[in-house]
């Protein structure tokens, strides 16, 4: 075969395909992107069926019975080609779409979205009656703060699994923000309403030991009146029951910070080291849901257990982090060598774990250096033996300000000592030359 004649055998196989391409494209393209817009698939698929009908004269036609339009068809045949190719490439590029049915739901907590419960709302027949509960969650800003927003993501999860499962039948739930759930439950007063929330109040584990998982107001609406004026209602009173909810805390020993910089002001009001070791501890070991916490105190290079907040049967096992301190071992002595905040999410598996810690099954550590001045006088540390813990930037943040202000009340009580010291050496010397003349 001459020159001549491969080239038309190559040029109808080039056009020949796209014209396959071009058919399979307009064919297939809803398929090739699930849920594109019908303006977007109808738009590819026009194109593509006259490139592909352009291809497809030019195959059959070749070669063209004027040498004038060789070139021009073989242009015109590669420009149809590409333009098939790169209607696939957008097509394939589009974001991907939503379902009906994904557009109507929360995917984190599987409860209906806000348009989805206001598209629910009023589907409802004129006239219906409706109970509407606004559910605010408490703690959750914090959670996700200190513990992670995988942990908060869980705990917004069960809450709706818990509404799920305590309302009546036929109820909607709905998130209505990101700590916020709406509940609408048709033929059903407020008194029902309210025991069932009550009921999945109590069976909901809250973001922190003494915290209820989250606080509601309810009223009542007919359909079709929009939602507006209920949501305003049930928001006051869910805000009164927060209150509450808030002052009962107070009664039972003190409530827990809402925020970082919450937690930063409560420490700001304990003054001196009594203050500061058992209530920071114990309000630090709460907020980070680890176990147990123990302050060991740094007297002539060696180190002592001074305080312990936890399971008492963790005493001994904290008890023997002396030595590792003293040595240097672990993340624990690490802290001591380092002078500087050290962790492990994974103990047991962190090659600097020590063979006593391992044994007695520690799964998350967290400790950080205590200054006074520039000398290293203690170490803080929680651990955490049920779980693994990720230790966030937060959690390392709360005991790391805990750490500063003990050091900072070390400093002014050695101070303030050594000014009376010194001021009971005056008066003595004082009365000394008093006595000589």
């Amino acid at each position: 075969m001459s020159v001549t004649e491969w080239a038309e055998v190559i040029i109808r196989a080039c056009l020949a395909s796209d014209a396959l391409l071009g058919l399979a494209l307009a064919g297939f393209a809803p398929r090739l992107r699930p849920g594109a817009p019908d303006r977007v698939t109808q738009m590819v698929r026009l194109t593509a069926l006259v490139a592909a009908l352009w291809a497809a004269c030019l195959a059959l036609a070749w070669p063209p019975s004027l040498p004038v339009y060789h070139l021009a068809a073989s242009i015109t045949g590669l420009i149809s080609l590409v333009m098939v190719l790169v209607l696939i490439r957008l097509l394939l590029r589009l974001p991907p779409v939503l379902t009906a049915e994904e557009s109507v739901r929360d995917l984190l907590t599987g409860a209906l979205s806000r348009s989805g419960l206001l598209q629910a709302y009023q589907q409802l027949p004129a006239g219906t009656p409706v109970s509407v509960a606004l559910i605010d969650v408490n703690g959750l800003k914090m959670m996700n703060d200190v513990q992670g927003h995988n942990t908060g993501d869980l705990f917004l999860h069960s809450i709706a699994q818990a509404l799920t499962a305590a309302l009546p039948a036929g109820s909607l739930i709905g998130r209505w923000g990101g700590d916020e759930f709406v509940t609408l439950t048709p033929h059903a007063s407020t008194g029902e309403v309210m025991e069932t929330l009550r009921l999945a109040l109590r069976e909901t584990p809250g973001a922190r030991p003494g915290l209820p998982a989250f606080a509601f107001g309810l009223t009542e609406t007919w359909t079709p009146e929009p939602l507006e004026r209920p949501i305003a209602v049930a928001d006051e009173r869910m805000y009164t029951l927060k209150q509450r909810q808030r002052e009962v805390q107070v009664t039972q020993g003190g409530t827990l910070p809402e925020s970082l910089e919450e937690y930063a002001r409560q420490l700001d009001l304990l003054s001196s080291p009594e203050e500061l070791l058992p209530l920071g501890l114990s309000l630090s070991l709460r907020l980070v849901g680890f176990e147990a916490a123990a302050y060991y105190e740094r007297v002539n290079g060696s180190f002592r257990l001074l305080y312990f907040s936890g399971n008492p049967e963790l005493y001994d096992v904290h008890d023997q982090v002396l030595t590792h301190l003293d040595s240097g071992r672990g993340t624990a002595g690490e802290s001591v060598r380092s002078r500087r905040t050290t962790w492990s999410a994974d103990y047991q598996n962190d090659p600097r774990g020590v063979l006593e810690w391992k044994q007695a099954g520690l799964k998350s550590v967290l400790t950080t250096p205590v200054y006074d001045a520039s000398r290293l006088i203690g170490i803080l540390c929680l651990t955490s033996f049920n779980t693994w813990h990720s230790v966030t930037p937060q959690r390392r943040y709360l005991l790391e300000s805990l750490a500063q202000r003990i050091g900072y009340a070390l400093e002014r009580t050695r101070m303030d000592d050594s000014e009376k010291h010194h001021q009971t050496d005056e008066q003595g010397h004082q009365a000394d030359e008093r006595g000589q003349v």
